[in-house]
């Protein structure tokens, strides 16, 4: 940014930004150009929508295959109203190396489904699938959110997850994990054995502190 230390004759030199510690003006214009390069401190920690898809009645997955992996340590996928077309659908995360979703039995996930007359633990490893507890029965629609962390690092990438559905006050939390210590760079959601009727998908990055 240009020296302002002569503009007006009170506003110091190029304002700076630092984690706790901001000095000087920031004009309309400089703002303008920190965000155009991604160096606004005041972004710091916010989300930024990367995707937001719509599952159409009888799809059976929703893919993100631009998830901005090397950008983000942390990302957020909401999930709302959405609906299956028979039975009892309990939706499953995949996740993409190289653009290709792995099948393989690299998943493991536990979680607590909570209702007002019991708890009920869930958990497994070694899964083709990593299934979270959002999910539907029969006109009921599902809602819910899963944290996903270090997608693209060559480590274990880990999984918080939280979601409920419907009337009956049914929730759930838990988490999971990805055994493969390979960068992902896509995500594919799923109604599991059966098939969407309707939701909405959205995929967030998190800014870094």
């Amino acid at each position: 940014m240009v020296d302002k230390s002569n503009e007006y004759g009170y506003v110091p030199s190029s304002p700076t930004q630092a984690r706790g510690s901001n000095t000087g003006i920031f004009e309309v214009n400089d703002v303008t150009d920190l965000l155009n390069g991604r160096q606004w401190s005041g972004t710091f920690g916010n989300l930024e929508l990367i995707q937001t898809q719509t599952a159409a009645a009888h799809d059976t997955e929703v893919d993100f295959t631009s998830i901005d992996e090397t950008t983000y340590d942390t990302h957020l996928l909401t999930i709302s109203n959405a609906g299956n077309v028979s039975g009892t659908m309990y939706m499953w995360l995949r996740f993409m190396e190289s653009g290709v979703v792995n099948t393989g039995v690299n998943y493991g996930y536990a979680y607590e489904l909570l209702n007002n007359t019991n708890n009920t633990p869930v958990g497994s490893n070694g899964n083709s699938y990593l299934r979270f507890p959002v999910h539907t029965e029969g006109s009921n629609e599902a809602h819910g959110a899963v944290w996903l962390f270090n997608l693209g690092k060559t480590e274990r990438s880990h999984v918080v997850t939280h979601g409920g559905y419907g009337a009956q006050g049914v929730g759930g939390h838990g988490g999971g994990y990805y055994s493969r210590e390979v960068a992902v760079d896509g995500i594919r959601v799923t109604a599991g054995s059966y098939s969407f009727n309707g939701g909405v998908i959205s995929l967030y990055g998190v800014n870094k502190v």
